[in-house]
């Protein structure tokens, strides 16, 4: 077989992947165990940085209701997961504190899940964590004029 029929393959597999998991998404019940005052006041779309020793990545969030996509801009070194667009619903959200798991494992063969837990530090302004296989990542984002 050759080297682009194979790569071919694998990008249509891609593609199946991530339109299947956006309608299991769009048909799943709603399990969010969000306290009562959530009302949606995380809708809007958010821009961050994830930081590490050694390096800074990019992202983006959008959330409506309950649910959002996450994006990183670029991919860590030896991790091409973290610059697909992902799907998530939120599992908690109070005044001042968000939580959600950006389900790769879901969506693409090979790739891991990332827990984010943000607290709210000034009006749209989020500081938290990413933990990737136990590791935690500091990260912050900022809610974007609309």
């Amino acid at each position: 077989m050759k080297k682009s029929s194979l790569y071919l393959i694998l990008a249509l597999s891609a593609v199946f992947a991530q339109l299947a998991a956006a309608e299991t998404a769009s048909t799943s019940p709603n399990t969010t165990s969000s306290s009562a005052n959530f009302d949606g006041n995380y809708d809007g779309s958010f821009t961050g940085e994830l930081r590490g020793k050694s390096y800074v990545k990019f992202l983006r969030v959008s959330i409506k209701g309950v649910t959002g996509t996450w994006r990183t801009a670029q991919s860590l070194a030896g991790n091409n997961c973290l610059a697909q667009p992902v799907q998530f619903t939120i599992d908690s959200a109070s005044a001042d504190e968000l939580n959600f798991v950006a389900a790769y494992s879901k969506q693409l063969a090979g790739c891991s899940d990332y827990k984010i837990a943000l607290k709210k530090v000034a009006a749209d302004v989020f500081k938290g964590t990413l933990e990737s296989e136990g590791v935690l990542h500091p990260l912050e984002i900022k809610k974007t004029a609309d």
